[in-house]
């Protein structure tokens, strides 16, 4: 019996450890290192063929795998001119090793995983990170007790937090997986039953973090499915009105958006958290470090302040994604990543036919972006970076999908 194995399958399933070894954070290491980091460090020695091939053949690629690579490449030049002006090298040590792990990431995405197969097998990584990751919250529910017990964190021993040291984090982690398991469960057309037994017991153990954002998450992830399915009702009685349901849509976030903010100017913002909100003192102190957050990003708006240094200046992280990313790292990076949200987020618009795979597109977006100021630092957890793209990357595929991943596939491996 014949059993060979391919440098590529070598990769795949690096990868796929790679992926599973997130759940841990930075709580398994190896020589004092986080298991994930050495996991990517195998990798690259495995990919650094693969990735000057990818440059060689760039004006050859598409243009979602060029926005990648071009995005890969600027942040790692910026991240090093950013040297010359940071203002505490250990705050920047610190953000540069997990922001090049996030970039390797979305390398190895952009270059490796091409392929339908290929997408299934990160996508059935990030299904048993779920199942990992509520089991250990389970654990932690009906033992009492976390798996860490250090001094910053005892005064959480009633809110669930699996291997993240910190509630939010945990519960920003479980609903990412189950986004990338839904996405699994409406590509492959299998998988419902554990679908929603996934969802069931991560709602559970999200509610047992204590996170807000967390369960306000969820909660837009069920409206956000039931406006996917008006726009699909809309589609179904009137064929060819896509243009004007998209129309619609984007006016009626500009008219919420600009009677929220009419309203805001019109009453004391504070006085109005006080109202609306059961945890006031936490939520107006979330907006003096969006506003001081803000004032970084303006000073570095090009280039950044570099990676760790907004939380370094304000004396605490951001707790907002896309704040984050453009304070620590400018507007280019900013824009890209809002770009690839917008680009998820369309499908569901420039789709032909709506099936219950562009719906789950659709609702990707409003639940990421509510998740995204849980998290104290969402730009920390690489799992972002593997949902994200593989929303982004699967969102791309049209009727010619199949032809271009096999011209990619041909022009990656000559």
């Amino acid at each position: 019996m014949n059993f060979t194995v391919s440098g590529k399958k070598i990769k795949r399933y690096l990868f796929v450890l790679l992926v599973l070894s997130l759940n841990f954070g930075e709580y398994i290491k190896v020589f004092g290192i986080a298991l994930s980091q050495c996991l990517a460090l195998v990798l690259l020695v495995f990919s650094v063929s693969d990735i000057i091939k990818s440059y060689y053949v760039y004006k050859e690629l598409q243009v979602e795998d060029k926005l990648i690579l071009f995005l890969t490449v600027f942040w790692v030049v910026i991240s090093f001119v950013q040297v010359f002006w940071v203002e505490d090298f250990s705050s920047w040590k610190s953000g540069i090793r997990s922001l090049y792990v996030n970039l390797f990431i979305c390398l190895e995405m952009c270059v490796l995983f091409r392929e339908d197969h290929d997408y299934t097998l990160v996508m059935r990584s990030v299904n048993i990170s779920l199942y990992f990751s509520i089991l250990a919250g389970l654990y932690e529910i009906f033992k009492g007790e976390p798996f860490d017990n250090i001094s910053e964190t005892v005064f959480l021993k009633d809110e669930v937090r699996t291997f993240f040291g910190n509630p939010n984090d945990c519960a920003t982690w479980i609903i990412l997986c189950l986004l990338g398991s839904t996405l699994y469960c409406a590509k492959c057309k299998k998988s419902k039953f554990f679908g929603f037994v996934g969802w069931g017991l991560g709602m559970y153990v999200i509610y047992h973090t204590g996170s807000r954002a967390g369960r306000l998450s969820v909660f837009m992830a069920g409206i956000s499915v039931f406006v996917g399915y008006l726009i699909y009702i809309e589609r179904k009685i009137k064929e060819g009105t896509r243009s004007r349901i998209k129309a619609l849509h984007i006016l009626s976030i500009m008219g919420i958006g600009g009677t929220a903010v009419l309203w805001i100017l019109c009453n004391d913002l504070v006085s109005v958290i006080g109202n609306i909100s059961n945890a006031p003192t936490s939520d107006v102190f979330r907006l003096k470090i969006i506003k001081e957050s803000i004032e970084v990003a303006m000073e570095y708006m090009l280039m950044g302040a570099g990676a760790g240094q907004t939380t370094f200046n304000i004396g605490i992280n951001p707790h907002n994604f896309l704040l984050e990313l453009l304070s620590d790292y400018g507007v280019v990076v900013a824009v890209v990543v809002i770009y690839i949200i917008w680009k998820i987020f369309m499908r569901i618009f420039e789709s032909y036919k709506i099936t219950f795979y562009e719906i789950v597109c659709f609702s990707f977006v409003p639940t990421f972006l509510l998740i995204s100021i849980a998290s104290s630092s969402m730009a920390r957890l690489r799992m972002v970076w593997v949902v994200l793209l593989l929303y982004y990357f699967v969102t791309m595929e049209n009727e010619d999908s199949a032809c271009n991943m096999q011209k990619n596939k041909s022009i990656l491996l000559g």
